[in-house]
Formats: C-alpha cells, structure tokens, sequence
C-alpha cells in the first residue's frame, strides 16, 4: 500500500472542522477525563493545530495528580492519543503540553 494515499486526509469545511474538533471534545468529556478524574487527575484542552499533511494536532495538559505522575507519558500514548486516534483518524497526533 502507498503510505502517501493512506496518510492524505480529505480537506475539511469550515463545519466539519467544527463538528471533527466537538466531537473530539466530546469523547475526552465522556470517556477520557472520569477515568484521569477517578486518579485525581484531569485534562486540560489547549486546542487543535491543522498539519501540513491535512492531519491535526491536539495540545493537552494533563494536570491535578497527572501532571506530576510519573506515568504520565504512559498515560498520554498508551491511553488518551490511542484512543484519541482510533476514534478520529484525523488526528495525527497528541502533544503533551
């Protein structure tokens, strides 16, 4: 398979950039922040960045316990950007801010 296909992503209106970025929103209100909640910690959304492939970034902070944890890296790749992504393959990528 081109790997160049596979990574293209359609360009998005105006709305469906904003439906995509609620929808995201959403899912980390929903699933994400009770369970980061559940370990005293939470997340804090600080946007989304368009890529230059088409693609979006989004820059979270995790903080409360999780800002300190030193799982936190853990937390981020192995749970919110898997999930993230999987959900939206949009999404490039989580930035840990």
């Amino acid at each position: 398979m081109n790997t160049e296909i596979e990574n293209k992503v359609t360009e998005m209106t105006e709305e469906q950039e904003k439906v995509f970025q609620a929808e995201v929103l959403n899912l980390i209100d929903e699933k994400i922040r009770p369970a980061l909640m559940m370990d005293g910690g939470d997340m804090a959304i600080h946007g989304f960045n368009k890529l230059a492939n088409g693609k979006y970034e989004l820059l979270v902070e995790l903080v409360g316990a999780c800002g300190s944890c030193p799982s936190s890296s853990m937390t981020m790749k192995m749970g919110v950007e898997r999930m993230l992504c999987e959900n939206f393959p949009q999404l490039e990528t989580i930035t840990q801010v």
